[in-house]
C-alpha cells in the first residue's frame, strides 16, 4: 500500500495540478487525500483525471476555503462510509486475501479555538468499526514542542488534548522520514511516512507506504545505442574488450564476453554523452549568458563552438529517440525529439502489463500474482488433455507443407544465411 496526503492549499493552478501530477507520477499511490482544495465539485473531477486517477470522493469548499478529496486507482477496491468538512473515511477489501482495513483522511479545524470540535470526529467514527485503522491527513496539532520550531509557544493543554484522542482511539505514531518540519510561514530570516518537498503549497506532502510496496528500480536490459557509432572510440571500446579473447567457442565464455563488452560500453557512454538533455540545457544557458554579455562580439568563436557542440547533441538525442521510437521510415537529417520521444513513450506504455484477471476473475496487480496468472493461463492452454483419435482428425487435414519446404526447415543454418538474415535487420 503507497499513500499521499497533501495540504495543498487550493488546487486550482496549474502549478498546484502539475505538482500533483508529478507526485503520482514518481510514487504511484493507490490513495491519495487532500485537503484545503478549494475546488467545487466539477472542478475537482477535472483535477482527478488530469492527474490519472479513475476514481474520486470530494467534500466541496465551503466559500472560498476547505474542500476535501480523497482519490483512489481503479483496481482498489474502495468504500465511502462517511464524511464531513473535517473528514472522509472509508474501508478497502483487498482483492486476494479479502482482507478488510480502514483508511480516514483528516482535516483538523485551522482555528485553536475550534480545534477541539475536530477531535469529537475521530472518537465518534472510532465507535463505528473494529477493523484495522489508517488515519492520517493535517491534523494542524502537534504531539509535543519538539514538533515545533519558531513562532508562540503551543500551550501544553492544546497538545495533550491531541494526544489524548489519539490515546483513546488506539492510534500509534508511525514516526517519518525526511525534513522535519511539513509547514513554513515562507518568510526568510524503518519508518513508513516521509515528509516530501514541494514548491507550490506552504505544506509538505506525506507519503505513507508498507515495507516492500515501494517501487523497485528497473534492471533495463543493455541496448547497443545507435548514436555510438558517432564516436570513434566506440569501436575502441569494443576491440579492446574482445581482444585476447581464448574461451569463445564454450557458450559460457562467448556470454562472460558479451556482459564485459556491455559493461564496458555502458561505463564509456556514461563518461562520454553523459546526460544528453541535461548538457544541452547547461549549454543553452551558457551560450545565452554568453550572447548577453558580448555586445562588441568578442566571443564569436567561443559561441560558435557552442552552437556547434548544441547541435552536435541535438542529433545525439534525435538519434536515441528515434531508435526507440522504432520509426524507420524518417531520414537521418530530420531532427524532431518530440515527436520520436512521443513515440517511444507510447511504446512503452503499450508494452506495460498493470494487471491481469485470473481464472477466478480476481484483477492481480503486483509483481507475483502476475507473473502466476500468465504462467497458469498458457500452462492451461498448451496442456494436453490426452483427447482419443487423433490420427484420424489428422489424417483428414490436407498437407500444406511439401517433402522439400520440410527438408529446408529443418536444415541446419550456415554461415551464409546468417548472414543474410543479419543483414536484413535494422541496425537498431
Amino acid at each position: 500500500m503507497i499513500a499521499i496526503s497533501w495540504n495543498c492549499r487550493g488546487i486550482g493552478t496549474p502549478l498546484s495540478v502539475r505538482a500533483l501530477r508529478e507526485l503520482v507520477r514518481r510514487w504511484d499511490p493507490m490513495v491519495v487525500f487532500l485537503t484545503e482544495t478549494k475546488k467545487k465539485n466539477s472542478g475537482m473531477t477535472k483535477v482527478r483525471i488530469k492527474v490519472g486517477f479513475e476514481n474520486g470522493f470530494y467534500v466541496q469548499r465551503e466559500g472560498k476555503g476547505g474542500g476535501l478529496a480523497m482519490l483512489w486507482k481503479r483496481y482498489v477496491n474502495l468504500e465511502i462510509k462517511s464524511y464531513s468538512r473535517h473528514h472522509i473515511d472509508a474501508v478497502i477489501i483487498e482483492e486476494v486475501s479479502g482482507f478488510q482495513w480502514r483508511i480516514t483522511g483528516f482535516y483538523g479545524h485551522p482555528e485553536t479555538h475550534h480545534r477541539n470540535e475536530s477531535w469529537n470526529f475521530p472518537d465518534a467514527l472510532n465507535q463505528q468499526f473494529s477493523l484495522p485503522w489508517l488515519c492520517f491527513g493535517d491534523f494542524n496539532e502537534i504531539l509535543s514542542i519538539q514538533e515545533k520550531k519558531g513562532g508562540p509557544p503551543r500551550p501544553q493543554n492544546q497538545m495533550e488534548n491531541f494526544r489524548s484522542v489519539i490515546n483513546r482511539c488506539g492510534l500509534k505514531y508511525m514516526g517519518y522520514r525526511g525534513v522535519d518540519f511539513t509547514w513554513c510561514n515562507q518568510q526568510e530570516g524503518e519508518d513508513m511516512v516521509h515528509h516530501l518537498i514541494d514548491t507550490t503549497s506552504d505544506h509538505g506532502p506525506l507519503l505513507l507506504f508498507e515495507p516492500g510496496s515501494m517501487r523497485r528500480r528497473k534492471n533495463y536490459r543493455f541496448h547497443f545505442e545507435a548514436m555510438w557509432t558517432t564516436r570513434a572510440d566506440c569501436k575502441e571500446v569494443i576491440k579492446e574488450v574482445w581482444s585476447g579473447c581464448s574461451d569463445l567457442h564454450s557458450p559460457s565464455g562467448l556470454a562472460t564476453r558479451l556482459q564485459q563488452c556491455s559493461n564496458a560500453l555502458r561505463k564509456w557512454s556514461k563518461g562520454v554523452f553523459g546526460n544528453i538533455p541535461k548538457k544541452i540545457g547547461e549549454m543553452r544557458n551558457t551560450l545565452h549568458e554568453l550572447t548577453v554579455l558580448d555586445n562588441e562580439g568578442q566571443n564569436g568563436v567561443k559561441s560558435n563552438r557552442l552552437r556547434k557542440e548544441i547541435n552536435d547533441l541535438l542529433d545525439r538525442e534525435k538519434v536515441w529517440w528515434m531508435q526507440r521510437s522504432r520509426v524507420q521510415w524518417l531520414c537521418e537529417g530530420d531532427r524532431n525529439p518530440r515527436y520520436f520521444h512521443s513515440r517511444a513513450s507510447e511504446r512503452r506504455r503499450k508494452n506495460n502489463i498493470s494487471s491481469l484477471w485470473n481464472e477466478n476473475d480476481v484483477c492481480c496487480d503486483d509483481l507475483e500474482s502476475i507473473a502466476t496468472t500468465a504462467i497458469t493461463y498458457f500452462e492451461n492452454i498448451y496442456t494436453t488433455t490426452s483427447p482419443s483419435q487423433i490420427d484420424g482428425v489428422a489424417n483428414l487435414i490436407p498437407p500444406k507443407v511439401t517433402e522439400e519446404m520440410n527438408d529446408s526447415l529443418i536444415c541446419d543454418f550456415t554461415a551464409d544465411v546468417v548472414s543474410a538474415a543479419l543483414q536484413q535487420m535494422h541496425p537498431t
